[in-house]
């Protein structure tokens, strides 16, 4: 929830192009504008870990800084 909170207007991140017919290697297909699916994964989510990534420096610390004001509004923080 936390992750939707922080990402909420943002459309920072990696845009991929993606197809869901079973036709992953055919490049051609991709370039079609009819049955395409595009999408922008900023976060990747592990076990008890997430990874933010983006294409620049400044793209990430904006992702970073999103991250730390939702955590924050979340109480999570860190302690003293």
């Amino acid at each position: 929830m936390m992750l939707l909170v922080a990402f909420k207007d943002c459309d920072v991140g990696i845009p991929i192009q993606f197809r869901t017919d079973g036709s992953v290697f055919n490049l051609r297909r991709l370039q079609a504008r009819t049955k395409t699916f595009a999408a922008v994964v900023r976060d990747l989510l592990y076990a008890d870990d997430c990874a933010l990534m983006a294409h620049t420096q400044a793209d990430d610390q904006l992702l970073f800084s999103q991250f730390l004001s939702a955590a924050t509004r979340f109480d999570l923080g860190q302690s003293a």
